[in-house]
This record gives structure tokens, C-alpha cells and sequence, in this order.
């Protein structure tokens, strides 16, 4: 059974702050899921396996398991608010867990109005885990990212799964940051 999380993305332009909420489906975990053999495809180093307790194996999971046609459905009611912006516009974007995988889901959708500059400013995310099947294109060129986390954030201790995937590397031309 699917949870519902309340998501929260911040667009700010012209000094003006504007909020798109919306609720994220969020199935809980199987137990088997929770394996540490499921983690093996991450290719996390041996420290980070040791670290790895249920609770950290419990968030991954939550973002392992997001369903692609709900991220889309978000990212379109993002992308419609988003090109209302007027042409010219600088705005920065700032979202965190799945309102950032939103976001991404947008920026490698193809569909990102190309009038406006973005600056999304991503935070606490596994990018590593970001699903294959939603990116579709290159970065657009009035894009920037940077995906940074809390001093204290749970996902400090994996700096594995903060890397872009080879999926998303072709095609960010290295204009994403990560910041630690």
C-alpha cells in the first residue's frame, strides 16, 4: 500500500517566492527489499555498506520505488508553472527528496521552456537511483543544477549514490555540481 507524502518544489523570480505542492506515492518497502543484497547494484564502497543501517536502507528504498508515471505527472504540473514565467526571467529553483527527483524528471523531460534561465538548487537526493527511463534528453543549455545535502543529512555517508548515473552523465555536459 502506497503512502502519501505531502512535496513542496520553491520557484523564486522577481523577488517573488511561489510554491507548487503536491502529494508523492510512496509504497512501503518490502522486506525483502530491505536485503543487503539489493544494494549490491549500487556499487557501494565497503565503508558505506557498514553504515548502511535499515533506516538508511528504508530511505533508499523510498526512492527505488517511486513510480515514473506519478514523478511525470508531478513534473508536468511543474512544467506548466514553470513556462507561465515570463521570458527573460532568471528563476531558482529549490526542492529537496521527491520534489528533487520532480524537478530532474522535468529538466531531462525535453520539455523545458527554453525562454526563462533555471537554477535548481536539488538537496538531500540519491541521484544515483534518479530512473533511466525518465531522462529523454540533454540538459537544456539555460539549465543549471547543483545537488548539495545538510552537514547533517542521512545521505552524507554514501557519497556513491550521490554521483550522477552513466544514464545522466552523457547528457548533463557537466553542468551539474555536487556539492558535499
Amino acid at each position: 500500500m502506497a503512502k502519501k507524502q505531502r512535496c513542496e518544489i520553491e520557484l523564486h523570480h522577481n523577488g517573488k517566492p511561489q510554491a507548487i505542492s503536491f502529494s508523492a506515492a510512496i509504497s512501503d518497502p518490502h522486506l525483502c527489499d530491505l536485503l543487503m543484497s539489493e544494494f549490491a547494484p549500487l556499487g557501494l564502497a565497503s565503508h558505506e555498506k557498514r553504515e548502511l543501517s535499515r533506516r538508511d536502507r528504508e530511505q533508499l528504498c523510498r526512492f527505488r520505488n517511486l513510480e515514473s508515471h506519478d514523478v511525470k505527472k508531478h513534473a508536468t504540473k511543474f512544467l506548466k508553472a514553470v513556462s507561465k514565467i515570463r521570458a527573460g526571467s532568471e528563476v531558482v529553483i529549490s526542492a529537496s527528496d521527491v520534489g528533487a527527483y520532480v524537478c530532474l524528471a522535468a529538466i531531462y523531460s525535453g520539455n523545458l521552456p527554453d525562454h526563462i534561465t533555471l537554477s535548481f538548487k536539488l538537496k538531500d537526493i540519491p541521484v544515483k537511483l534518479f530512473p533511466k527511463e525518465l531522462v529523454h534528453t540533454d540538459m537544456p543549455h539555460n539549465v543549471d543544477i547543483n545537488v548539495y545535502s545538510e552537514e547533517d543529512s542521512w545521505i552524507n555517508r554514501f557519497q556513491t549514490i550521490c554521483e550522477l548515473p552513466a544514464h545522466m552523465e552523457a547528457k548533463s555536459r557537466r553542468r551539474v555540481r555536487a556539492a558535499a
